[in-house]
């Protein structure tokens, strides 16, 4: 019995011990579990920077990176519709050549949107601030060099203005956004909306200049002076991007070598790429040819109000979002197709009539379009694919929208050349607007950048409760 008795205490000794390892196992995992959650939220810290000091508008980190970006993008702005304005003015063809005219502006217009991923893998590495600057003095010294240069040399003018200076403004470019994206989080829209509306008020400054000169025929707009007045207008990009204060970029080396592959296997970045491409594919094509439509009407005053409510219209859109959405980005999400939709339906419907009221009112729908669609994209970024991806995504995005860049003028040529040169607006209309509609379909489509957005913006909340329930 005694031995029984023995036998059936060890085994109980032994069950306590068994018990007492597995509670200190299971506490040690908790320990280590809860260890790497410290160590996830100091390594998302490190991410961020100082979010406390960025995280609203009111901060002086975030007044200045807005400020900066505004001035970046501003400048960038004026300087790019004097590369690639449209306008007889501008035109170059007197210098280089019809052929050489179109393809310059061409490669600049595409170089400017491709290269902005190899922007984004440089700033990797450097730093969004060395790669403003760089683009900023790349845009300077190489437009520069080219104002001093005649049509013998067309070939050397094609690699200062469509290479080297577009590789510059798609560094400007990312510059401009990326800060703002990555340091401010509460009043990411308003912020966004301010950059975006700084770059719209440069058009209206580039399109008084044009205003100015149809009125007075004494004002030169050569082109070669403005090549050299941009010195002065991208001086301040130059001293703006010294002033942006990057965020501490040391956690890039831990996501990043030298990017975070996992972003290319998210289905949203492949479907927000073609709608990018086909947005900026339709709304090319109209930037240039929207003025010949202006044209038709008999009315002088057509031409200055059409170009008023269009540039107009690109300053009212991000204030009208704000005012109506806020920061509700799933309804602002299905409204950035809702205003693509009209603007496109609008577009082929805009040429079967050329009065002056319908005109303007489609010149500022078209306006509002454009910039509500840039403003909820940008907004929709960091929430859809992660804060640490926003410069590779911006790159990539910029990419898709370079690609439909390229497509527009080949495509725009082929519809031309099957219409009478009187009605060539009108095919060209139809493209366009078509591109628009497809592009709006596509965003209406994308129910996994919804999902996607839901499952970044909801944030479980954690308490003490659900802490000591998850130990148990």
């Amino acid at each position: 019995m005694h031995t029984v008795y023995d036998l059936i205490a060890t085994m109980k000794k032994v069950t306590q011990q068994i018990r007492l390892r597995r509670s200190h196992s299971t506490s040690g995992y908790s320990d280590d579990l809860n260890s790497t959650k410290r160590h996830d939220e100091e390594s998302q810290g490190d991410q961020t920077g100082s979010d406390e000091s960025t995280s609203c508008c009111c901060s002086h980190k975030a007044i200045v990176t807005v400020l900066s970006c505004t001035v970046i993008f501003s400048s960038f702005t004026l300087v790019n519709h004097w590369v690639t304005a449209e306008d007889v003015a501008f035109n170059y063809t007197a210098e280089w050549g019809q052929t050489g005219d179109r393809e310059v502006r061409r490669v600049y217009s595409g170089i400017s949107s491709l290269a902005t991923i190899f922007a984004a893998l440089v700033s990797l590495k450097v730093g969004y601030r060395v790669v403003a600057i760089s683009g900023c003095l790349m845009m300077m010294s190489s437009l520069f060099v080219s104002s001093w240069l005649d049509k013998d040399t067309i070939g050397l003018i094609g690699v200062l203005v469509g290479g080297i200076a577009g590789v510059g403004a798609s560094c400007v470019k990312l510059a401009a956004v990326v800060p703002v994206l990555e340091n401010i989080q509460r009043c990411r829209f308003i912020a966004v909306s301010i950059v975006n509306i700084g770059g719209a008020c440069a058009s209206v400054i580039h399109y008084g200049i044009l205003a100015t000169s149809w009125a007075i025929d004494d004002v030169d707009l050569n082109w070669k002076h403005f090549y050299r007045w941009q010195l002065l207008v991208m001086s301040f990009a130059l001293l703006a991007s010294t002033r942006l204060q990057p965020s501490n970029e040391n956690w890039i080396k831990n996501y990043f070598s030298p990017f975070d592959w996992s972003v290319f296997r998210q289905k949203p970045l492949y479907i927000m790429m073609t709608i990018l491409l086909c947005d900026r594919f339709g709304q090319f094509i109209l930037s240039k040819e929207i003025f010949t439509f202006f044209d038709k009407n008999d009315s002088s005053a057509s031409h200055y109000l059409g170009g008023f409510f269009y540039y107009g219209g690109q300053i009212f859109g991000p204030m009208f979002l704000f005012c109506c959405i806020k920061k509700q980005i799933v309804p602002t999400l299905r409204f950035m197709g809702s205003v693509d939709f009209v603007a496109g339906v609008w577009t082929i419907l805009a040429t079967w009539s050329v009065n002056l009221f319908h005109i303007s009112i489609y010149a500022g729908t078209l306006g509002v379009a454009k910039a509500a669609f840039t403003t909820l994209l940008q907004n929709i970024i960091p929430s859809v694919f992660g804060k640490k991806n926003v410069r590779l995504v911006e790159g990539l995005l910029d990419f898709g929208a370079g690609i439909g860049i390229l497509l527009s003028s080949p495509c725009q040529y082929a519809v031309e050349m099957s219409f009478d040169e009187t009605n060539q607006y009108k095919p060209t209309f139809y493209l366009a607007g078509s591109a628009l509609v497809l592009a709006s379909g596509l965003v209406f489509a994308c129910l996994q950048v919804v999902r996607a957005l839901d499952r970044y913006t909801t944030v479980p909340v954690v308490t003490e409760s659900s802490t000591e329930a998850a130990k148990l």
